[in-house]
């Protein structure tokens, strides 16, 4: 394996050529702005962000604050809203390239940009357009604690400060997203069996790894015991022997693995190349625990999604981290072993080939945004600024979900220069009567009603004098 300080340009550019792909990365955030901000967690996140001044945090998932911090500063600065819009779109790959140029230059630790970069786009299409799952800040924070613990101890700053930073890092990447604590104990410990943390003591190894074992045991235990994730858990903790037996059957593993076939693929070609370095430098316990800890990752995300085998956005954030585990070793001891200029040649294609599967999918976004267009367009033609969409199984095809459209619909009308601005709402029967107001002053938001004197004014003009319609999709596009 090539040393984690490893300083000659042959690994660097290996480096740079990742940064390349991240720059291109943060150019298509600004070009696919709309399909990227108008599609659920985000534009609900913006306009609370907006609306109530303050960072939105949830689930205790304290890392996404950094992404936030862009829109809440710019909104204090009374920004116009397309600019907060391109910030909040930014913002998650400004975090993402910012760090990795912070492991090339000053950290020279090319082996975590180049894994970051491979987390980013291998398991990445429908996601890209999906910003708002909080694992892949959570994985940034883990890689940004990795290079400063190392590089402190490199530098021989004071037990004590290496500790602190370690702890307050490595607690911030694993609160930030459960999924955070698998990757982090596969990496850690396969930097100790490969023996490459040569610099770092025994004893401090091993409180290091019992600093992670206990934040992570932590973070499983809260996960437990509150909100979201505790349901997730559940599917795992309580399996029983006999579950195990309908793996093989489960339309998860099927979806995976037709995925990986025609999707993936790069990652199974990078892993089996990996894995015949790892074998041909002898290094077997390495090179099994790799393929038990890839194993076993597949194995979680069967056993929590199993029915599911749609939603490729949201599934494809669950699978990305499994891109660390699978190319650690291409990484650590493939690219290490080839000539410089095949290497370069290989990843430019590897990264350029993830970067058309991701342009590939933004078809399905941009029609998205179309759609809403269209129901805006129609609301317009019938005098509408408020509705209650019924019977919209059309509609839930063409917007994939539809839980975010009474801001999502604010949003666009907003960009588009209407004022007030037209919003409405996809509810079934049961919401109605939760739901519906006779109200004139009351926004039906995505999981709360919103007084018009909560909406801020400098950005927002809701219609007052007027309540909601109710109809069905079909009334509302003839």
């Amino acid at each position: 394996m090539t040393n984690i300080y490893a300083t000659d340009t042959k690994h660097k550019s290996y480096a740079i050529i990742a940064l390349c792909c991240q720059i291109i990365l943060l150019i298509g955030s600004l070009i696919y702005f709309k399909e990227r901000m108008l599609f659920s967690d985000a534009p609900h996140v913006l306009f609370k962000i907006i609306n109530e001044n303050k960072l939105q945090i949830a689930e205790n998932r304290y890392g996404s604050f950094i992404m936030q911090l862009f829109p809440l500063i710019g909104a204090r600065m009374h920004l116009p809203l397309t600019a907060l819009i391109l910030l909040y779109s930014a913002s998650f790959n400004l975090f993402f390239l910012g760090t990795s140029a912070l492991l090339t230059f000053k950290y020279k630790r090319y082996d975590l940009t180049l894994l970051l970069t491979f987390y980013l786009t291998l398991f990445v299409s429908d996601t890209y357009f999906w910003t708002n799952n909080e694992v892949h800040q959570g994985i940034t924070w883990l890689m940004i604690a990795f290079a400063v613990t190392s590089y402190m101890k490199h530098k021989d700053r004071p037990k004590i400060a290496v500790s602190a930073v370690f702890i307050l890092l490595a607690a911030l990447a694993i609160w930030t997203h459960p999924l955070v604590m698998l990757a982090a104990l596969f990496l850690w410990f396969f930097y100790i069996i490969d023996n490459s943390n040569k610099f770092v003591s025994k004893g401090e190894l091993i409180i290091y790894s019992v600093v992670l074992l206990g934040l992570s045991f932590m973070k499983f235990y809260q996960g437990m015991h509150h909100g979201y994730d505790s349901g997730k858990i559940e599917f795992v903790t309580q399996l029983k022997a006999d579950g195990l037996k309908t793996i093989l059957s489960a339309p998860q593993l099927h979806s995976f693995v037709k995925h990986c076939i025609t999707n993936y693929w790069l990652v199974l070609l990078l892993s089996v190349v990996g894995l015949f370095s790892l074998i041909k430098e002898k290094k077997y316990l390495l090179a099994a625990y790799t393929v038990v800890a890839s194993c076993g990752y597949i194995l979680l995300i069967c056993i929590t999604y199993r029915e599911v085998k749609d939603w490729l956005f949201y599934m494809e954030s669950e699978y990305m981290p499994l891109s660390i585990i699978c190319c650690a070793p291409f990484v650590c001891y493939t690219l290490p072993a080839l000539k410089k200029q095949y290497a370069i040649v290989l990843l430019t294609l590897v990264f350029g080939i993830r970067l058309g599967y991701i342009q590939h999918s933004s078809k399905l976004f941009t029609d998205r945004v179309a759609t809403l267009e269209q129901i805006k367009e129609q609301m317009k033609k019938q005098g509408l600024t408020k509705a209650i969409v019924t019977q919209s199984e059309n509609a839930n095809q063409q917007l994939i979900m539809n839980w975010g459209t009474p801001v999502e619909s604010i949003l666009l009308s907003k960009l588009d220069g209407e004022v007030p601005q037209r919003t409405f709402i996809c509810a079934d029967s049961g919401m109605l009567k939760s739901f519906n107001t006779d109200s004139r002053d009351t926004l039906l938001g995505c999981f709360e009603k919103v007084p018009a004197r909560g909406i801020n004014a400098r950005y927002f003009a809701m219609d007052t004098t007027s309540v909601y319609r109710t109809m069905t999709y079909g009334e509302l596009m003839r």
